[in-house]
């Protein structure tokens, strides 16, 4: 990585801050954070939150998805939000951490050094999370990439940046009314439950209809989303915000 002085960090954290005011769209504040944190080495990034809980595993909510899409569709398919040991670390943390600071190994994550490693096959081999505390929400900017910088100039551009992409996603599902939504309210209780983990027998009994009704609306589902299978159908869903987990 090149060696920048802090000077050179503060104009380029202050410079995309003001862009952050110009733009109107997620897609675009995407496109925007996405290029200001590949001047730091970083890939992808994510705007989540969640509310942590005493009964079962907190769901988190993605409200801005910067992640490679395998890896998307790879953490919810093997349900990796119930042992994912940053996701965790991230519930207690209030300041910036990097990834490496968190073991993997603890006891309490038995699939913790294979969330990593999956994560390290999609190019997230290295990250940093900005955690962000309100009231009893959790929610995090966190970042990743093959060879990330994270010199103390850099960490501290990074959070500034990271807390203006957060507030400005919030600002925007703020103003925006209800999304646009191409499936009905049958197909997305059926992606939401696929979401879930659970199987089409399952599914059949917990809405009491047949298997094979749930199968088509699932196939209803892919069609509408474009997706070649179930876990593609989740995160196409979750992206277009048809379902919200």
């Amino acid at each position: 990585m090149i060696e920048h002085d802090r000077a050179h960090y503060a104009r380029m954290a202050f410079d995309a801050i003001d862009a952050f005011e110009t733009l109107a769209t997620q897609e675009s504040v995407i496109a925007r954070m996405s290029a200001i944190l590949s001047n730091f080495g970083f890939t992808s990034f994510l705007v989540v939150s969640t509310r942590p809980t005493t009964v079962g595993k907190p769901v988190p909510r993605f409200h801005m998805n910067g992640w490679p899409l395998a890896w998307s569709e790879e953490y919810l398919r093997r349900k990796y939000f119930t042992e994912d040991p940053i996701a965790m670390h991230t519930l207690q943390a209030v300041d910036p951490f990097e990834w490496r600071d968190v073991c993997y190994s603890d006891e309490r994550f038995p699939r913790g050094r294979e969330v990593m490693n999956t994560a390290g096959e999609c190019g997230l081999k290295q990250g940093m999370v900005i955690p962000i505390v309100r009231n009893d929400v959790v929610a995090a900017v966190t970042m990743a990439g093959e060879r990330p910088e994270f010199d103390a100039n850099a960490r501290r551009a990074i959070h500034l940046v990271g807390l203006f992409a957060h507030e400005k996603a919030m600002a925007l599902e703020s103003q925006t009314g209800p999304p646009r939504r191409v499936l009905t309210d049958r197909e997305r209780d059926v992606v939401a439950w696929v979401a879930a983990g659970k199987t089409a027998w399952d599914i059949s009994i917990i809405l009491g209809v047949s298997e094979a009704a749930v199968v088509k609306r699932i196939n209803n589902a892919m069609r509408k989303l474009d997706a070649s299978n179930r876990a593609q159908a989740v995160a196409h869903a979750i992206r277009a915000k048809e379902i919200i987990i």
